[in-house]
């Protein structure tokens, strides 16, 4: 949904990837096959202005930070699906 007009047509756009955090959380549990523990479950504010929730891997819950950039990654889990999953931007 369009968060200026509240429209509902949308179109698929090509993204970068690329984006920042916007807020997070640390889950501890219940834990979810596939995903360490404990699981950062972040907003991410992609560079094309779209939001997304998806895990934080590979950086400690203690270094992440509101804005910190980030890029995606796409993880295959045991279930056979493949989902994006972000890491703080290389040279971050």
């Amino acid at each position: 949904m369009c968060p200026t007009c509240g429209s509902l047509e949308w179109a698929p756009v090509e993204s970068s990837g690329n984006g920042a955090v916007h807020s997070y959380t640390v889950v501890h549990a219940p834990y979810a096959p596939g995903f360490s523990q404990p699981s950062v479950v972040a907003l991410i504010a992609l560079d094309e202005g779209v939001r997304l929730v998806a895990n934080i891997i590979g950086s400690p819950p203690d270094d992440l930070a509101i804005e910190m950039p980030v890029e995606v990654f796409f993880a295959d889990q045991v279930e056979g699906w493949t989902v994006p999953q972000f890491r703080r931007r290389a040279g971050a």
